[in-house]
């Protein structure tokens, strides 16, 4: 099933939209110049919650729980209604307006959906899949240890138990809480893990920040979607000290590899952005197989590999794929590997990549011609096949070479070659690759099709301009998908169906489609 991603202050398509056609978008893009062919993407952005969120419906648990941390003792026991009466009071004392769905309800299919992942026997969590979870293998974190639902004591309700006065029943809890500090420790998780299920379960806030477009790739739900990115992210950002509640911009990316075979290699991205806005990283992805789940290759933003440590990536490919990469992927030959380094500055530089070597002496027969020249002359065929050139990231390998000639030929049109890479690839400074498969080279240009999601129509359309887009208005792709469905039926009993009906028919079939921005211009 393929998804429709529109404008959340839109309800329904205008045919004068702007939209992207992930059939017909990408014909003569840099993406089918370099060999990548998009298929899906998937954004969940919460960069802009650490902000907002006191202002938002979810943040009413966490100040109930920091306004009555004994309340806590009534999840303990499992008397969760007695939890929401207490937090409807709350709520209802401190003035709280719904913004969009109550917010009492929501903490309390929270609370029912914790309590369906207990394991009655030992109160741990249980471990079977749902069917409609998607595969195992999307599911990074380890809910064994997951604290609300080991502390619970009984799975029983336990909503019907006797009325103490109010005094007994707070010094009950007060002799029951004990510790302090993993009371204040289980409050915080409490609020993160429902700020999670908002994100990931909740329809109505997952859409202020969830965005989708392409063909369904593998049959899998917005939810399916959304968890996979949050399990991504936070397993990420675990490694640099991060948490997810500093916020982040995490993406799927469903492409293909075309070999000059003609080959198909299904590859699926995970990649997460800037870790944190202020923070000088580059981005962090994990290339899998899309077939069998293998990992294929790693976009690593911390590694400091050379002496621009800000914004850098290094891209490699995992050792143990190389083998599967080799049998699915053919190379073009046509993608430049020369170099392992790519920087935005030395590439901005209009200069000539000459070195201060003079070049070598010409060929016997052309010794005449080369006499007659004049030194100046000679000095300036700076692009000519037999002279050295400036390799423009030597230096950043070897310092001890002062003017960056390695003594080696490079031509114009390699650099011109190099400029376009890496203006195709998505780069927050500098890249580099471990090796010399041309695929690492295309990983960073796939991750680039990341910049359709960013929310600003001005920055969409510069992309759009920048990797050569063919955007279109919704009314020709429903002319072009209408005359599509014609095709279909012609020969058949069908082919003479009324203009109305195959419209109609037309309403119920999954589009293919991303909103470009209610305020761009075709």
């Amino acid at each position: 099933m393929d998804q429709v991603v529109t404008c959340p202050d839109t309800c329904q398509w205008d045919e004068e939209e702007v939209v992207l056609d992930f059939v017909t978008a990408f014909r003569d893009s840099v993406f089918e110049e370099y060999h990548v062919f998009p298929t899906q993407l998937a954004t969940l952005d919460t960069q802009s919650w650490p902000h907002s969120w006191s202002k938002q419906d979810p943040f009413w648990l966490s100040a109930f729980l920091d306004d009555e941390p004994l309340s806590v003792h009534l999840l303990k026991t499992n008397r969760h209604i007695d939890f929401l009466n207490r937090f409807t009071e709350f709520c209802t004392t401190h003035g709280y307006h719904p913004y969009k769905y109550d917010v009492v309800e929501m903490v309390g299919e929270f609370l029912a959906r914790s309590r369906r992942r207990l394991d009655a026997p030992n109160g741990r969590v249980q471990q079977q899949e749902d069917s409609s979870d998607g595969p195992s293998s999307c599911r990074m974190m380890d809910r064994d240890n997951d604290k609300m639902c080991a502390s619970s004591v009984d799975v029983d309700s336990g909503d019907d138990h006797d009325d103490d006065d109010e005094e007994e029943e707070e010094e009950e809890e007060r002799g029951y809480l004990g510790n302090d500090d993993y009371d204040q420790s289980f409050r915080d998780y409490l609020a993160a893990d429902f700020k999670e299920f908002c994100i990931v379960h909740h329809a109505a806030e997952r859409e202020r920040c969830f965005l989708r477009s392409g063909e369904d790739a593998r049959n899998e739900t917005d939810e399916v979607i959304a968890q996979q990115l949050y399990d991504y992210a936070r397993s990420e950002m675990a490694q640099g000290d991060y948490d997810v509640d500093e916020g982040f911009r995490a993406h799927l990316i469903d492409f293909d590899l075309a070999g000059i075979d003609g080959q198909r290699f299904s590859l699926r991205m995970f990649m997460l952005d800037a870790t944190v806005p202020a923070d000088e990283t580059g981005w962090f992805a994990k290339v899998y197989d899309r077939q069998t789940d293998a990992l294929i290759a790693i976009a690593d933003g911390a590694r400091a590999g050379g002496p621009f440590a800000d914004h850098w990536t290094e891209v490699r490919l995992v050792q143990e794929s190389e083998c599967i990469v080799a049998k699915r992927y053919k190379p073009h030959g046509d993608v430049p590997t020369m170099l392992k380094f790519s920087g935005r500055l030395e590439l901005d530089q209009d200069r000539p990549f000459a070195c201060s070597h003079p070049p070598p002496p010409p060929p016997p027969q052309q010794a005449d011609r080369s006499s007659s020249s004049s030194s100046s002359s000679s000095s300036s065929s700076s692009f000519s096949s037999a002279a050295h050139h400036r390799d423009p990231f030597l230096t950043c390998w070897a310092p001890e070479a002062a003017d960056g000639c390695d003594l080696s030929s490079m031509k114009a049109e390699d650099i011109q070659a190099l400029r376009k890479l890496h203006e195709a690839s998505l780069s927050h400074g500098y890249l580099s690759y471990a090796g010399a498969s041309e695929l690492e080279r295309l990983i960073p240009v796939a991750a680039s099709l990341s910049r359709i999601h960013t929310g600003n129509h001005v920055d969409f359309d510069a992309c759009v301009i920048t990797c050569r887009l063919r955007p279109c208005l919704l009314r020709d792709t429903t002319r072009l998908r209408r005359r599509l469905l014609q095709c279909i039926f012609k020969g058949s009993r069908w082919e003479h169906l009324p203009e109305d009906l195959i419209m109609r028919i037309l309403s119920f079939l999954p589009q293919r489609h991303i909103y470009r921005g209610k305020h761009s211009k075709p």
